[in-house]
């Protein structure tokens, strides 16, 4: 579910292993991709997914086995109804959203007295709606971009963690789908903590894709500046004290994590990419969930504020500009 870049690597890949891959796009505006196709472009070379069924309507596919929502997620909500004709009893709902995913906290309300945030999930829309379905959590370390409606280039591909967000972590259905996944190419594992995978995916997300937008900078290229990389690791260390709020344990330290960043090497973040098509970014789920989560917690992050701030005035400007644009 979802036909852009992350949407559109995992469907090609996984079509290269089953013949009974549906890619949904967004109704009405996927006319190219459904009438010539899916090309994968990396460092293997180009794949044209042949096997891939390519629609943008839900209606006649029936329940899956398998759902991979990979649309971003502020688009979660508007993209709920047409996950319903696709959900079984026995249908697990694999979740690829960047940020802090709409469930994270589900479950929880016992340890931390609520269940969703009004940053990710205004009013608990989603919560309502989905809170009930096999959901399991994904963390996906994937840099890709759209070259055309019909092409996508997979630029860095590194891991893939998924879990239960609830009960025990090895489940069956959790080994199967990491099998699937490891067969189409992925380097997937199974995390006994999966929030603490989204804390350490967020880590970046959340402080290199605002200092890009920002700054109109690649990731290598704020890595390697004296002034970037201070600025990087005092959001880091104000990061890290929200999520050890919340029980998140941060396994390697900030000046590691700015090095994986760097080796990623000259790519625009996706919020960055959003930013210069003039659409909607996830900076809601990236930076003002952690905001949320620290006025809950009472933690101190003045610098974060200033950055996420500065975004959405950005994003807002982008966004009337493209809206006049297509009056």
């Amino acid at each position: 579910m979802g036909s852009g870049a992350v949407g559109s690597v995992v469907a090609a890949r996984l079509s290269s292993v089953s013949s009974n891959v549906h890619l949904v796009s967004r109704k009405g505006g996927g006319e190219h991709l459904i009438k010539n196709g899916l090309t994968l472009v990396s460092s293997r070379g180009d794949y044209y997914a042949e096997n891939l069924s390519i629609v943008d309507d839900t209606g006649g596919l029936g329940p899956q086995d398998i759902v991979i929502l990979a649309v971003k997620a502020h688009q979660v909500l508007d993209t709920v109804e047409s996950l319903f004709p696709l959900i079984g009893s026995s249908t697990s709902l694999v979740t690829m959203q960047n940020g802090i995913p709409f469930w994270y906290f589900y479950g929880l309300r016992k340890k931390f007295g609520f269940e969703y945030l009004e940053s990710v999930d205004p009013a608990g829309k989603i919560y309502v709606k989905i809170s009930h379905l096999n959901i399991i959590g994904a963390v996906l370390y994937l840099a890709a971009e759209m070259e055309s409606p019909c092409k996508v280039r997979l630029l860095e591909d590194s891991l893939l963690p998924l879990g239960e967000i609830r009960g025990n972590f090895k489940t069956t259905r959790v080994v199967n789908i990491c099998d699937l996944f490891k067969n189409s190419g992925f380097n997937c594992q199974i995390s006994q903590n999966i929030r603490d995978e989204v804390w350490l995916k967020l880590w970046g997300n959340c402080t290199f894709n605002p200092v890009s937008v920002l700054t109109s900078q690649t990731l290598a290229e704020i890595c390697n500046s004296t002034e970037g990389n201070l600025l990087i690791n005092v959001l880091m260390n104000e990061v890290k004290k929200v999520g050890e709020q919340y029980g998140a344990k941060f396994k390697i330290t900030v000046a590691q994590k700015i090095e994986a960043a760097k080796k990623v090497g000259h790519h625009n973040t996706s919020t960055l990419q959003d930013i210069r098509n003039k659409k909607k970014t996830e900076i809601d789920a990236l930076l003002g969930s952690i905001i949320e989560l620290a006025s809950i917690a009472d933690v101190p992050v003045s610098n974060l504020r200033t950055i996420y701030t500065c975004c959405r005035l950005l994003e807002e400007k982008v966004l009337k500009l493209n809206k006049s644009e297509n009056v």
